[in-house]
């Protein structure tokens, strides 16, 4: 796939639109009224913003914090489906590889699911239904009584795209040789990763937001698979993989660099050589909690907050005309579900509300 040249003026209406719904997105404010409120509360508060009608769907189908989920699985649904709507041509070529990580993520959350034999309900209610694969097909294919067949189904509808089921369908027999469900997972990104920057690569400099976003994810998501390897081998080496490469490509960092930053004998030491890494400083404050804590699931959401933050400051510091502010509102939707789904849990486990602040993600 290659992307026409375009010009800002492809942008102008859908960025628009944005713009005026950013006005809807939920702030500081809204987070603290919603606090402490118990599950009644919340989809009622919801109930009279722009999640009423994901909030009346989901109220007679699922019982307890299982109705704020489905309200908010169906409203971060109902928002990608209409930002993509609101391009066309190569404003929306870009919008789409965006949007594609949902592609591979909703992928990954057939596999995992069929892996572990999970309930049919309990899969779908994680799938983000947009694009080809909608709520039907993914239960059709949950459903399925072996995970072969389920792999078999989703190469057969070209599921989620055609691109990801032929990348599944070549990955798969190395599953059956090893029945290594990381692997897997690992050749589906990778393979995703890899075609959209190749789609990036013969894209002019109105596609540099989205690559100089992508460049960061990868880099943050290979330093967390260079410090989860040198966590399995030990504190003196990094592990090597029994094959392939074990990091994503497309960072601007390369994965032998990261691999031999992790050698250190401490974290301390280890902290030091990744920060000194190009385009790693930013990485300062997360990576000098895990030094002093090691735990690599709390840097992960470190990483992951930083990024959201980055994202949405894009709405101010992005070019106006451009997927900057695509970019900046997708991170400000993921973000709010993030943070309405530790509401809803916080409510049903009566947490204090001073336990669940902390955790909030506020752009």
């Amino acid at each position: 796939m290659k992307l026409h040249a375009l010009e800002g003026a492809e942008f102008a209406y859908g960025n628009t639109r944005l713009r005026a719904r950013k006005s809807g997105l939920l702030g500081a404010p809204d987070y603290e009224s919603l606090l402490g409120l118990d599950l009644d509360g919340l989809l009622g508060a919801l109930a009279t913003t722009a999640y009423a009608p994901d909030v009346e769907a989901a109220l007679p189908r699922f019982h307890g914090v299982g109705r704020l989920h489905e309200a908010v699985r169906l409203h971060l649904a109902r928002m990608l489906s209409e930002l993509r709507g609101f391009y066309e041509g190569a404003a929306r070529g870009l919008v789409d590889l965006l949007l594609s990580a949902w592609d591979v993520r909703n992928l990954v959350t057939m596999i995992r699911g069929q892996a572990a034999r999970a309930p049919v309900e309990e899969v779908v209610s994680l799938i983000i239904p947009f694009g080809r694969l909608d709520e039907a097909s993914a239960r059709e294919v949950a459903r399925q009584p072996e995970f072969a067949a389920a792999v078999q189904l989703l190469v057969a509808w070209r599921l989620p795209t055609s691109e990801d089921a032929q990348a599944l369908a070549e990955a798969w027999p190395a599953y059956e040789r090893s029945a290594d469900l990381a692997a897997l997972e690992h050749a589906l990104v990778a393979a995703h990763t890899t075609r959209v920057f190749a789609t990036l690569e013969h894209s002019g400099a109105e596609a540099e937001p989205l690559r100089a976003v992508l460049r960061e994810e990868m880099n943050d998501r290979n330093v967390l698979i260079a410090l989860r390897l040198r966590e399995t081998a030990g504190e003196e080496e990094v592990a090597r993989p029994r094959a392939g490469d074990p990091f994503l490509p497309g960072g601007s960092v390369p994965g032998e660099t990261l691999a031999a930053a992790t050698l250190g004998p401490s974290r301390d030491d280890v902290a030091a050589a990744v920060r000194v890494l190009r385009s790693m400083e930013r990485l300062h404050d997360p990576l000098e909690r895990w030094a002093r804590s090691g735990d690599l699931v709390a840097l992960q959401g470190d990483i992951e907050a930083a990024r959201a933050h980055a994202r949405i400051g894009l709405f101010a510091t992005g070019d106006p005309l451009s997927v900057a502010i695509p970019i900046a509102f997708v991170a400000a939707k993921e973000t709010e579900a993030r943070n309405l789904r530790l509401l809803g849990e916080g409510a049903a486990a009566g947490l204090d509300p001073i336990l669940v602040r902390p955790q909030l993600v506020i752009a």
